[in-house]
């Protein structure tokens, strides 16, 4: 069956209703009439059919709803996969996961004063032959937080499967919002909508006792005010 959150209800629904009006149209029938035998001999044939007629547009409905519901599940599920395959597989993909990971390492906390110097600083160069600049790193690492909010809207709107989603990227996903928890709080506080559907599946997705690669605290809640380590000063200029 589609997974479906209103799909069994629906037909459940629908099929009760029908049952409900036949139910109520036999006990009528039982209380009206006197006379069974001249019921089944003149009336029944000419009732009877309509009865069965009900029954089956009930069934009909009922197998509409299932089928509408298929096919858009399976839609979802095709436009994810298309999703992942032309975003995460591409090299423009990789390219960023790469510089991101020039200056902000996986496992490190991202402090937001940090990701501003970064992005506003000096223009030094890491990675050898394949020289990485500082703001490109740091915009590289917004362009990742981006493409996961862009994932959590699709799955709060419906558009995206959510089941095959948390399958494949909750482990990434969950890694970098918590490395980035201290940026994403330094940028609500200046624009409270901003990765307002990634915090939100962020909060669905966490496991409150996971533990990274290296065995330390994971997943952990994304900081609403500055903490010891985290300012969260102005960018320049703003």
């Amino acid at each position: 069956m589609p997974n479906h959150p209103g799909l069994l209800s629906t037909i459940t629904s629908v099929f009760l209703v029908g049952l409900a009006i036949i139910t109520m149209v036999v006990s009528t029938l039982w209380r009206e009439v006197d006379d069974w035998a001249t019921f089944f001999g003149t009336i029944a044939p000419g009732i009877l059919p309509a009865v069965a007629a009900s029954f089956g547009v009930i069934v009909a409905v009922c197998t509409l709803i299932y089928n509408a519901n298929a096919a858009e599940d399976q839609q979802r599920r095709q436009h994810t996969i298309n999703t992942l395959l032309q975003s995460r597989l591409s090299a423009e993909f990789r390219l960023h996961k790469e510089r991101r990971e020039a200056f902000f390492p996986e496992y490190q906390d991202v402090f937001y004063k940090d990701w501003i110097a970064r992005r506003y600083g000096a223009s030094q160069t890491r990675n050898g032959a394949n020289s990485v600049r500082p703001h490109e790193s740091a915009r590289s690492l917004i362009e990742l937080l981006n493409f996961y909010e862009f994932i959590a809207l699709g799955v709060r709107k419906g558009d995206l499967d959510e089941q095959m989603l948390q399958r494949s990227v909750r482990g990434i996903m969950c890694n970098l919002v918590d490395d980035c928890r201290h940026l994403i709080g330094g940028i609500r506080v200046r624009s409270p909508l901003a990765y307002d559907n990634l915090c939100w599946l962020y909060l669905r997705w966490r496991r409150r006792d996971a533990v990274d690669i290296h065995g330390n605290p994971n997943e952990r809640p994304i900081p609403t005010r500055p903490g010891d380590k985290d300012e969260w000063p102005d960018p320049p200029g703003a």
